[in-house]
């Protein structure tokens, strides 16, 4: 829990690290040492264009990115013919779906491989953080990005998807921490950012390897992303 803690600190380090302009673009970028100018470019990692000159134009290229992922996506038959037509559906029409509050929230420089193999430790204890290396994919991005991808994979996530028993306890011990950034992730803006993103994020599901005529196992295996997608269309579909 300690470790978490420390943890918690260097994710507000990085975030406050530069303050991007109110009009900074999203995408990937290359800190100026000199300057600290933040010259940003395509988002390469996922190769979906940009950069992108508001959260909700980001979205929809993520979102749209993902449908296609899954159109391509061999082994996952019965997942689409359950999902895919639906989620065409919505997605004709998905620029006006988008919010229009999503672009009210915070454009940070985020280090995209944040975690303890990125860390380096002071070796006596309490073990202080001492840096942060492997700075390859950094990028200016939507605050809660990081909490989609990173933090909440982090603490919350068994192998299978699940959460651990632990994962409430992990989670406010990580986020109380740092009082300024839960309070920002729990308003309207970035809970309506995070809605989209994980819809994007759950579109795409895990092939499963073994038994191919296992139909039972392969549900099992997608509950998390069924659960994400169904409360989704639900409410925005």
């Amino acid at each position: 829990m300690r470790l978490l803690k420390r943890v918690a600190h260097v994710f507000d380090a990085v975030w406050s690290l530069i303050s991007p302009p109110a009009n900074t673009l999203i995408g990937e970028t290359l800190i100026d040492p000199d300057t600290l100018s933040l010259p940003v470019g395509p988002y390469r990692q996922y190769q979906i264009g940009g950069p992108f000159s508001s959260v909700s134009s980001y979205l929809e290229s993520w979102i749209r990115k993902r449908v296609l992922m899954l159109q391509e996506q061999e082994g996952v038959e019965e997942y689409k013919s359950k999902y895919l037509d639906r989620i065409l559906q919505f997605t004709a029409t998905l620029p006006n779906s988008i919010p229009d509050i999503v672009n009210c929230v915070p454009v940070v420089v985020t280090q995209a491989d944040i975690g303890l193999h990125n860390m380096i430790l002071d070796s006596d204890p309490p073990h202080d953080m001492k840096a942060v290396i492997d700075w390859e994919f950094v990028y200016c991005y939507p605050f809660p990005f990081s909490a989609c991808m990173i933090i909440e994979p982090m603490i919350s996530e068994n192998s299978d998807g699940s959460e651990s028993e632990l994962t409430e306890g992990l989670r406010a011990a990580f986020w109380n921490e740092i009082p300024k950034w839960r309070d920002l992730l729990s308003n309207e803006s970035c809970q309506a950012f995070i809605a989209f993103f994980n819809f994007g994020l759950s579109l795409k599901v895990q092939f499963l390897h073994g038994d191919k005529g296992d139909v039972e196992a392969k549900w099992r295996s997608w509950d998390r992303s069924c659960r994400v997608v169904d409360a989704f269309l639900d409410k925005y579909g």
